[in-house]
């Protein structure tokens, strides 16, 4: 299942974490990032919204997140990408499923899927290395090279070298830069190894969110003008 919902075009990922942050604080946060994109002339249909470690929530707030969470993206043409609950992507409409070494594995989530009628959804996955990327990219659209920069608690970082190691290792598909993606620079650097996007995780935990994807917009225009 390697089909396009589109997603996998995506220049920047904006990823929502409920294991660091309250279901609500995710939703307002979400709110004022994707507003803040659509005032700096990033195209929005270009920006996915993945929400990590839903399975952390009761189910009900795992839901009502997922659905408020759809709507806003579809209010701004935005996809979205749950993180390993194919269940919660089918109910809320999601693009994607983000498949993750914890979850079920990419086959069984295309097993699902089909079984729910639902093969309209995409996958995407982590890797770490070339290896991983071209086994990942039988089933995957997007691939998600981890880390990119430095990361308390991770692995040494890919860096530039490593980045463009797993784009030519993926041919056709999509190769996102995560990790350490926290100013311009990292943002320019991971463009110029060959990643079709960037994924942050740290401006949705800022004291001023927007504020703290202002640099990284501003390094996605200037690639894209």
């Amino acid at each position: 299942m390697t089909h396009s919902t589109g997603f996998e075009r995506s220049l920047l990922w904006l990823c929502a974490d409920v294991e660091v942050l309250a279901a609500r604080d995710v939703l307002d946060r979400c709110v004022a990032l994707c507003d803040r994109v659509a005032r700096e002339g990033i195209p929005t249909h270009r920006v996915t919204l993945w929400l990590r470690n839903a399975s952390r929530l009761p189910a009900r707030d795992a839901l009502s997140l997922s659905r408020s969470l759809r709507s806003l993206t579809a209010e701004h043409r935005a996809r979205f990408v749950i993180g390993e609950r194919a269940d919660l992507a089918v109910i809320s409409g999601a693009d994607a499923v983000h498949v993750t070494h914890a979850g079920p594995c990419a086959a069984d989530v295309e097993r699902f899927l089909s079984a729910q009628g639902a093969d309209g959804i995409a996958m995407s996955a982590a890797v770490h290395d070339p290896y991983e990327a071209r086994t990942a990219a039988v089933q995957c659209a997007a691939l998600l090279a981890a880390p990119f920069g430095a990361v308390p608690g991770k692995s040494a970082p890919l860096g530039v070298s490593g980045l463009s190691a797993i784009v030519a290792s993926a041919p056709g598909r999509s190769v996102i830069a995560l990790g350490g993606i926290d100013d311009d620079s990292s943002v320019r650097a991971a463009f110029a190894a060959g990643a079709q996007g960037v994924a942050a995780r740290r401006p949705l935990l800022a004291k001023d969110p927007a504020g703290a994807l202002a640099p990284l917009l501003a390094a996605i225009a200037q690639h894209i003008a």
